[in-house]
């Protein structure tokens, strides 16, 4: 099968070329020309930012001349463009698994997602904007990060009110409670709002120790867990490939943390996600 895999140079992308490279023809795409060298693929192509208008007719050209038959997505920026032209690309037959536009947004602004956890009543950590800090009455430690973001960048834990005035933040970011305790990660295949596939990695290593990207991560089986991420792809309009960051306290409290809504960077620990998109739905591609 010819397989489309966009963001060949992240985690993501790289991750999932491991599982398919030797198995399909793999062609890859970067908006960084180095990312050729970096794993290397079947056939590759320099495309635009993903918020580059001309980003879409540039993936849909490249999907139309190599026949393309799958396309994964691994980029936060590149995801809501490609939503929004989801139908293109199945008309130009390739199957594409990929969440509705509207979810797409609220996942990526992490407060607006946490605003979605409260209204469904998935229990997550208390969060405010900075502007809402003193109102809030958030006990410290306390968690810094951008609401739009991935990779673990910018952010930073925080002890006291002077720590936050000397970041200089606005409400670009949010505030989050901070309690240190196992960190998971819930990587699904979701069809038809429940999940198809549904396995549980805990992050064992992590960036900064106690907080950021896992560096090392081993499957477990833990049923509460595994229920809060059922309840999590229940409250949203999921579908295809969804990476969920959760936390057991050190309370013993299941929280939500935040949802990708891709493929994410541990996808090669449960391949079994990608061979049921490559085999799904006769090619067409609706979760």
């Amino acid at each position: 099968m010819k397989i489309l895999i966009t963001g060949i140079g992240g985690p993501a992308g790289k991750a999932t070329a491991k599982c398919l490279n030797g198995k399909h023809f793999v062609i890859g795409t970067d908006m960084d020309p180095a990312a050729r060298d970096k794993c290397p693929t079947d056939r590759f192509y320099t495309v635009p930012p993903g918020k580059d208008k001309r980003f879409t007719d540039s993936l849909l050209k490249i999907s139309r001349d190599e026949s393309v038959e799958l396309i994964v997505p691994t980029v936060d920026e590149e995801l809501f463009s490609i939503a929004c032209n989801a139908d293109n690309f199945r008309r130009e037959g390739a199957a594409l698994f990929i969440s509705p536009p509207k979810t797409i947004q609220t996942c990526q602004d992490k407060y607006q997602a946490y605003m979605e956890f409260c209204a469904k009543g998935v229990p997550a950590p208390r969060s405010c904007l900075p502007s809402e800090l003193t109102a809030a009455g958030l006990d410290f430690p306390l968690l810094v990060k951008p609401r739009v973001g991935r990779g673990g960048r910018g952010i930073t834990v925080v002890y006291s009110h002077r720590d936050i005035e000397a970041l200089g933040i606005n409400d670009s970011f949010m505030i989050q409670e901070f309690a240190s305790g196992i960190d998971y990660d819930g990587v699904a295949l979701v069809k038809n709002g429940d999940p198809e596939e549904l396995r549980l990695l805990r992050k064992t290593v992590l960036e900064h120790g106690n907080y950021g990207n896992a560096l090392e991560t081993v499957e477990v089986f833990e049923e509460d867990v595994l229920a809060l991420l059922r309840k999590i792809i229940g409250a949203f309009a999921l579908a295809g490939p969804i990476d969920i960051d959760a936390r057991r306290t050190v309370d013993g409290v299941q929280v939500a943390i935040e949802i990708n809504p891709r493929v994410g960077a541990h996808i090669h620990k449960v391949p079994s996600i990608l061979e049921k998109m490559v085999q799904g739905e006769n090619n067409t591609g609706h979760p």
